[in-house]
């Protein structure tokens, strides 16, 4: 379902389009997100946007800011140190101001992004009883090709090492809190941003499953069972807590939230660009877990997680030592640490599976007991939750 004629004249009105604007549906699932299309020349030249649409009952006002104002900071940040950040490969989308915003000075560092749309639709679209209103952020649309496109983001090892770097550049940018003050960054993050167990509803959360688990639900009793003898020690014991090793992730780095962009010819230039969007998932975390969103990511492709069969060309040992690789260059301080130790990067990659498990059998708990759900997110969920089983099924 596409927006109204009214939204679209009401997204004209709040950044401020001269020209008329269509928009295409992109996904409809808890944020709705949309391609608009900006005319500007008779040639059928067109700018390009990405709007994002949230009911009011999903996400609250001070979590999207807060993500809004992350993505910013890190936008201008990069762009700052650009000449003396080396391999510098991070870009991201930063959302556009709201016209009655975008003339205010340029010193002033976040401007108000956030606008609000009564009714997108014609008629009700997956709304609630508590759906009064949805929260419109519009960004740039990112620049670089899809890197699902014949697998080259696990494959060509140029984009690779260029995502190792830009996940170290993000991480080194915000343990030095984006050159602000302690004290600013708190007042900006600390309590606006999720803690890891709190996203996807709690999905994760220890309490939630052992609860499942005790009346006899499988699926979460497994799950007990690798949190207790496997990651509630690694965690306790394993994981040091400082401003190098902890703080506000990306939380979904997975292959299809980044483009790599060739600046010049494919084959001549050394490394792409990497385009990060959908930072939806921000939380408060180990930059860990970022990694072991990669690493495992890896994984469920090497052990064809999706059922397609060998992906020619990748090699999964030779993509986790290129990757790390570069990490280490780009934030030698996790190095210090001692978080990319072999010991630690099993951890988090089993923890990234653990929370990936976790969302799925929330899901299908939920869908067993009535609430509706799109029929391919519950069949990739059962996907998940099938490995979880093949994998740890003995425990």
């Amino acid at each position: 379902m596409n927006l109204s004629e009214s939204a679209l004249n009401e997204v004209r009105k709040l950044w401020g389009f001269n020209n008329p604007i269509k928009s295409t549906v992109i996904k409809q699932s808890e944020n709705h997100t949309f391609l608009i299309e900006e005319e500007i020349s008779a040639e059928d030249k067109k700018n390009q946007f990405i709007l994002r649409l949230t009911p009011n009952d999903h996400r609250k006002l001070p979590l999207i800011q807060s993500e809004m104002n992350y993505i910013t900071l890190i936008h201008q940040y990069i762009t700052k140190n650009n000449n003396s950040l080396p391999n510098n490969t991070l870009r991201v989308c930063p959302p556009i101001p709201l016209i009655l915003h975008q003339k205010e000075s340029e010193e002033q560092e976040l401007k108000e992004c956030i606008g609000i749309i009564q009714q997108p639709y014609e008629t009700n679209f997956h709304e609630t009883n508590t759906t009064k209103y949805w929260y419109a952020v519009l960004f740039p649309f990112a620049k670089g090709s899809c890197v699902l496109d014949k697998w080259c983001g696990l494959t060509d090892e140029r984009i690779i090492k260029a995502l190792g770097h830009a996940l170290g550049q993000l991480h080194s940018a915000v343990s030095q809190r984006c050159g602000l003050t302690e004290e600013k960054w708190k007042l900006l993050f600390e309590n606006n941003v999720p803690l890891g167990e709190e996203t996807h509803s709690g999905a994760t959360k220890i309490e939630r499953i052992e609860k499942r688990a005790n009346e006899g639900h499988e699926p979460s009793q497994l799950l007990l069972n690798i949190w207790n003898s496997k990651l509630k020690e690694f965690f306790e014991k394993k994981c040091v807590l400082n401003r190098f090793t902890f703080g506000v992730n990306h939380g979904d780095l997975n292959i299809s939230n980044f483009f790599a962009e060739f600046l010049n010819n494919e084959e001549e230039q050394l490394l792409p660009n990497i385009n990060v969007f959908d930072f939806d998932q921000i939380q408060h975390n180990y930059f860990g877990n970022d990694i072991g969103v990669i690493l495992h990511g890896a994984a469920f492709f090497e052990d064809d997680g999706l059922g397609i069969g060998k992906i020619e060309g990748f090699n999964a040992d030779q993509y986790r030592k290129v990757f790390l690789d570069a990490y280490r260059e780009s934030n030698p301080e996790l190095v210090k640490e001692g978080h990319l130790d072999k010991e630690m990067l099993e951890g988090f990659s089993l923890y990234r599976e653990f929370y990936h498990a976790g969302v799925a059998v929330d899901i299908l708990f939920q869908s067993e007991n009535g609430k509706k759900f799109e029929a391919a997110i519950v069949g990739f969920c059962e996907i998940v939750v099938k490995r979880l089983r093949n994998k740890f099924g003995n425990l």
